[in-house]
């Protein structure tokens, strides 16, 4: 099955294109609109390991901090007064899934997708972008791209494209928090147990464990280029595995 997906992946991208570029020609003045907006600023990208604490949330949402969420973290919008600035998503089995539970919970953020190329799974109101798989798909050394024509590269990590976004929005700093990069999985599929709520997990709403090794790896590339523009980028995470980026403890940041 994982051989014909591969085998056809290219095929189906060929008929997509057009929608895809069509699509985000419509909001790309849109994204434009975010280029160096935020010059000097800090920012915290959240992800959704299972060491995010809720009142870590609270916390951010008091301070008034800008914010980045990613996937189904809207679950846990019933536990937290916090709600993120930006919203992302670009695996497609979270958009064709969660397609409606996203129009509907993420209203109060900026909505950045990556188009799935179907048109039924469009998102009103979304700034759509772009990913290039070339490099990933080959498994060569990843790309880290400026979002020149709403395009960033796949770093097999939602989170990837957000510190690439945070680059292009201009962030002097970045922390990354719930970015644990460490797994529970059951039969070769992430389990409940890799979330911070239960609810997350759906065996049809999630994918396949990403390939860690080449996610660190672009995880490298981003902290070299971020640093080039005298950009950096913590890691507040409490725990987890992630050790490519200077850690710092999310308390000492208020």
């Amino acid at each position: 099955m994982g051989y014909l997906r591969d085998l056809l992946r290219p095929i189906f991208r060929l008929i997509t294109s057009p929608h895809i570029n069509a699509i985000c020609k419509k909001t790309e003045k849109e994204f434009d609109k975010y280029k160096g907006k935020y010059i000097g600023q800090r920012c915290f990208i959240v992800a959704n390991g299972s060491s995010l604490r809720m009142e870590d949330l609270d916390r951010l949402a008091d301070e008034g901090e800008i914010t980045f969420g990613m996937n189904r973290i809207y679950v846990l919008y019933d536990r937290t007064k916090w709600k993120p600035t930006f919203y992302m998503v670009q695996d497609p089995t979270v958009i064709r899934c969660c397609h409606d539970e996203i129009k509907k919970q993420v209203k109060n953020s900026v909505v950045f997708v990556k188009v799935p190329g179907e048109p039924r799974y469009d998102i009103s109101g979304a700034i759509n972008m772009k990913i290039d798989y070339s490099r990933s798909e080959k498994h060569l050394s990843p790309s880290f791209y400026d979002g020149k024509k709403c395009l960033f590269a796949d770093g097999r990590s939602v989170t990837y494209t957000g510190l690439q976004l945070a680059v292009y929005m201009g962030f002097k700093e970045i922390y990354l928090l719930g970015a644990d990069c460490n797994y529970s999985i059951d039969n070769k599929s992430i389990n409940k147990n890799s979330y911070p709520d239960s609810r997350m997990y759906s065996p049809d709403k999630v994918g396949m464990p990403p390939d860690m090794a080449y996610t660190f790896s672009a995880y490298e590339v981003a902290k070299e280029n971020a640093e080039k523009k005298g950009i950096k980028i913590y890691n507040a995470t409490r725990g987890g595995k992630l050790e490519v980026f200077e850690r710092v403890d999310f308390d000492s940041l208020f």
